[in-house]
Order: structure tokens, then C-alpha cells, then sequence
């Protein structure tokens, strides 16, 4: 094994402030699994995505309209009422979704400070 690499990076949001954001990393070869906690975002009341940003690695080239990997959102306090059914990974940052049709979640859908934790697997670029 001579591409393996594990560490930190720290997970960001566009808009709002957080009290704690902490993120792990796996990296073997291409493949890429984060682990991340973002707790009390300050916003929730802009109509903008919520977009997670500060991945270590950017993901492979796909068409922003593909999925890029998988992973399990939990823990969505504060957003509950947003129906989150998984999310969006893009080239460089993670976006969260609700149902069948991918509709990606607004800051606005939370109901106060907002907290969430995810873990995610891609292929980097």
C-alpha cells in the first residue's frame, strides 16, 4: 500500500457561524472517506443551500449533476422538518438533499441553530 494517509480537515458552511466543526479523513489510493461534525450554524433564515465546504480532497470530475460518492447524514438537529434523504457531493464541497428528486436543502428549512454529522466515501480527483 504506497497511497495511504489519514488526518483532520475542518468542515465549513457558505453562510453562518458554528460553535464546533471537526472533520477526520481515510485516504487510500483514489478513495476518499470523511467523517465530519458541524454543531449550532447560525443560520437559519437565508434562502441559500446549505453547502458544507473545506473537504480535503476534491472529488473526481464528474458532471456537477452526478453524484460523486456516498454517505450517511445523522444527527440533523434542528432541520429535522427538511426530510434529509442523503446528499449531494460535488467537486468540492457536500451538499444536503431530500427525497427522490435530489431537492437540495435550504438554510431556511432549519428551525434555529442547526447541527449535523455525516460520514461520506468518493473517489478524488
Amino acid at each position: 500500500l504506497d497511497d495511504y494517509e489519514e488526518g483532520t480537515w475542518t468542515p465549513t458552511t457558505v453562510l453562518g457561524s458554528m460553535s464546533n466543526s471537526q472533520g477526520i479523513y481515510t485516504k487510500i489510493g483514489n478513495m476518499v472517506t470523511v467523517h465530519f461534525v458541524l454543531n449550532d450554524n447560525s443560520d437559519s433564515t437565508s434562502g441559500a443551500v446549505i453547502q458544507i465546504q473545506g473537504m480535503p480532497f476534491n472529488s473526481s470530475g464528474l458532471s456537477l449533476s452526478s453524484h460523486h460518492g456516498q454517505g450517511a447524514i445523522s444527527y440533523p438537529n434542528g432541520i429535522t422538518g427538511a426530510g434529509i434523504t442523503g446528499c449531494l457531493i460535488r467537486t468540492n464541497s457536500i451538499n444536503l438533499v431530500s427525497g427522490s428528486s435530489n431537492a437540495l436543502i435550504l438554510h431556511n428549512a432549519a428551525t434555529g441553530n442547526w447541527s449535523i454529522r455525516g460520514s461520506l466515501t468518493y473517489q478524488t480527483a
